[in-house]
């Protein structure tokens, strides 16, 4: 992981991708961002998402949650945010784990008829980088792309 000082912003990026080997849309599909509210906070205005979806922080919790009708095949979503490190935070600290998982359906119809769900999740520091790949070929990329 990255060394980091009070005040530093880190900025988080994740990429879910849906690989044309898959065979239909994912749908419904939800991705949740947690992050230490114990020593990060979430810089305002910065939660951005591609094609369309919504994003909604609740910055008591340190959930961030993502969503996105339709992920067609091939498309690739992207979620980006930028935490900092919060001015209370002693020289040593280790900050805790952040994680990214997501959920989404196989069909677009409402329950009981979602067809069948899915999983994809990852978990980390914020200043690490994974890709998850899940066995629908839905994949989870989460990279640190600048600490300032």
């Amino acid at each position: 992981g990255s060394l980091v000082d009070a005040g530093d912003t880190v900025d988080l990026a994740v990429a879910v991708d849906h690989a044309p080997a898959s065979a239909v849309p994912a749908f419904n599909v939800t991705m949740t961002a947690a992050y230490d509210v114990a020593s990060l906070e979430l810089v305002g205005g910065t939660l951005s998402c591609t094609l369309g979806c919504s994003a909604v922080a609740d910055e008591v919790s340190g959930n961030i949650t993502f969503t996105l009708h339709e992920l067609a095949l091939g498309q690739t979503l992207g979620l980006s945010w930028r935490v900092r490190v919060r001015q209370s935070v002693r020289p040593g600290t280790a900050i805790g784990g952040s994680t990214v998982s997501g959920v989404y359906d196989s069909n677009s119809l409402a329950a009981p008829f979602q067809g069948r769900a899915d999983v994809v999740a990852m978990t980390g520091t914020p200043t690490d980088g994974f890709t998850v790949t899940d066995a629908q070929a839905v994949a989870v990329a989460v990279t640190n792309t600048s600490v300032a």
